[in-house]
């Protein structure tokens, strides 16, 4: 609580503006926090304030929300009309950038990404050793988008799976999911 007094104690004007430069330091540039703040924000209490309100800016902008749901989101996360107004107006302001941003610190691991993918069933009946066989495969097909051959077309990778390697394939991407999850939240 005592992070969101130290974003309250800015007149609307400035945490608008604060708000602003915050955004700007997610997406790269670097303001100059302390010559810009140093008469509203001790040097104490101005790194508190940058995290608190990166904080409320990143976690804002997780999940796809309309204007009022994000208004609401804000409202509930500050429970001042006062911030939750600046933080709101902010981030629609500039929502495009944020997004693009943030997926763009999420893929430099790598700079290819899942872009769809699809799935079949065939039954394989025979094969050069047995005669009869019966048994369903699943084929799918991913799509992978390189960000570093934007001249490429997205890459077809296919995987063959039987039943054993099918369930083992979604039980590790429940598991994939389940950390997801956590995070998000």
């Amino acid at each position: 609580m005592a992070t969101m007094q130290t974003l309250l104690s800015l007149d609307e004007s400035t945490l608008e503006q604060f708000l602003h430069h915050v955004i700007d330091d997610i997406c790269g540039r670097r303001p100059a926090f302390l010559s810009l703040y140093r008469s509203k924000l001790s040097a104490f209490d101005l790194p508190i304030a940058i995290k608190a309100a990166g904080d409320l800016v990143r976690k804002s902008i997780r999940t796809e929300r309309t204007k009022d749901e994000l208004r609401d989101f804000c409202q509930t996360e500050t429970d001042s009309p006062l911030l939750s107004a600046a933080l709101t107006a902010a981030v629609v302001a500039r929502q495009d950038e944020l997004k693009s941003r943030m997926i763009e610190n999420a893929t430099k691991l790598t700079s290819s990404w899942l872009s769809d993918f699809d799935w079949s069933i065939q039954m394989v009946v025979a094969s050069d050793k047995l005669s009869s066989i019966r048994q369903p495969l699943c084929l799918i097909t991913l799509y992978v988008h390189h960000n570093n051959r934007p001249d490429v077309q997205d890459e077809q990778v296919v995987i063959e799976c039987d039943r054993e390697h099918l369930s083992q394939l979604i039980e590790n991407l429940e598991k994939i999911d389940t950390v997801l999850q956590r995070i998000r939240t």
